[in-house]
């Protein structure tokens, strides 16, 4: 009976709610001036979402999926590895032009 009586007052409150939000009736919750602000802002302003624990915990989650994908997007690197960071001789461009046109580096041809 009393969870009945609750749930009827949050009804009544969020539907005022709702009519100030569609500036159908006049803001009697509080003294802010509310008819420059947009539905949205005035349900954010008389609801607080941010407070919610859905919301926390909504906020939490996506938070460590951005963390996350920045960890995997750090452990890709931003530079091009070498070979000395697996523990084999560094790779050396000129060295590998040299072998595949079989000249060395620094000759001319002509």
């Amino acid at each position: 009976q009393q969870k009945k009586f609750l749930m009827s007052m949050v009804r009544e409150h969020l539907s005022l709610i709702k009519g100030i939000a569609d500036k159908q009736r006049p803001n009697t919750l509080s003294e802010k001036d509310v008819t420059d602000m947009s539905a949205d802002e005035i349900c954010f302003e008389f609801v607080k979402v941010d407070d919610s624990i859905h919301y926390q915990q909504a906020d939490t989650a996506h938070r460590e999926k951005l963390r996350l994908n920045s960890v995997i997007i750090e452990s890709c690197g931003s530079k091009v590895a070498n070979r000395k960071r697996y523990g084999g001789g560094g790779y050396n461009i000129d060295k590998e032009l040299a072998h595949d046109v079989g000249d060395t580096v620094g000759d001319t041809v002509g």
